[in-house]
């Protein structure tokens, strides 16, 4: 689940799919504009994928189980990938770190 890949102390940390009270986290991502799955492997999903949030794929291989959708993929190396994409964004963030730290807030509450 690439725990430690993203610090949880990190203001924009918003969770782990498919751990305790999952179903908060779920309920967040839904309201997403695109899911990035970084280097996801779905065989740590519990539950079914359930989102009807466009997904890009980003890892070293394709997926070719679509267990979970996904919209458009980048195959390779995956952090040379997420920096080509983060050098090409413009905009602002969907949510701020107030939003998650009220996300997260929902997380400590339903634990």
């Amino acid at each position: 689940m690439a725990k430690g890949v993203f610090p949880e102390d990190h203001p924009l940390f918003a969770g782990v799919l498919d751990m305790a009270c999952n179903q908060v986290l779920w309920d967040f991502l839904a309201d997403s504009d695109l899911v990035v799955a970084a280097g996801f492997d779905p065989v740590e999903l519990i539950n079914p994928w359930a989102l009807a949030v466009p997904v890009l794929h980003v890892d070293t291989t394709a997926n070719v189980d679509q267990i979970y959708p996904s919209d458009c993929e980048l195959v390779g190396d995956v952090s040379a990938s997420l920096d080509w994409l983060a050098d090409g964004w413009r905009g602002e963030p969907r949510w701020s770190e107030r939003d998650v730290a009220a996300h997260r807030e929902r997380l400590r509450t339903a634990y």
